[in-house]
């Protein structure tokens, strides 16, 4: 399934899989029922929406959440960067929320599962190009950036 997807539908997924890693928790996002919530909002923002930018914006608005750390900056700005293939990832978003969300939280399980296991191996998992959706692990944070919170 997920060799399946299009280059549009992996830049969705890699966009809802990023919301998932920085704002697990926060807002509305929390709860048994924080992925049918986040499903819904994802996709009116993409139905109101005519750039990847302005979903992401609608979206961290209606789920209340912050502007999230530093540390993510590089893979969201990758990610909501104008593209050619804006409208087919708005429509990917729109009319199959309900999956990209899925494999979504499937690989930031994933995600977490492997990030923990090469860290108790003592192991460092780099940042992968946020489009690599199957290899994007937590991000780096510099050792005089602890909480990843540096301007």
């Amino acid at each position: 399934m997920i060799d399946d997807l299009t280059p549009a539908e992996r830049r969705a997924v890699a966009l809802v899989g990023l919301m998932i890693r920085m704002h697990g928790g926060e807002g509305l996002f929390g709860g048994a029922r924080r992925y049918g919530v986040l499903e819904a909002r994802l996709r009116l923002a993409a139905e109101r929406s005519h750039t990847v930018r302005r979903c992401w914006d609608l979206s961290a608005r209606t789920m209340q959440w912050t502007i999230g750390p530093s540390q993510w900056d590089d893979a969201v700005l990758a990610l909501i960067a104008p593209q050619d293939d804006d409208p087919e990832v708005l429509r990917a978003l729109a009319e199959r929320s309900q999956s990209c969300v899925m494999i979504a939280r499937h690989l930031a399980r994933r995600g977490r599962i492997a990030t923990a296991a090469s860290a108790s191996a003592g192991q460092t998992v780099p940042l992968a190009d946020p489009i690599d959706v199957f290899d994007l692990a937590e991000p780096i944070v510099a050792a005089s950036d602890p909480m990843g919170e540096a301007a």
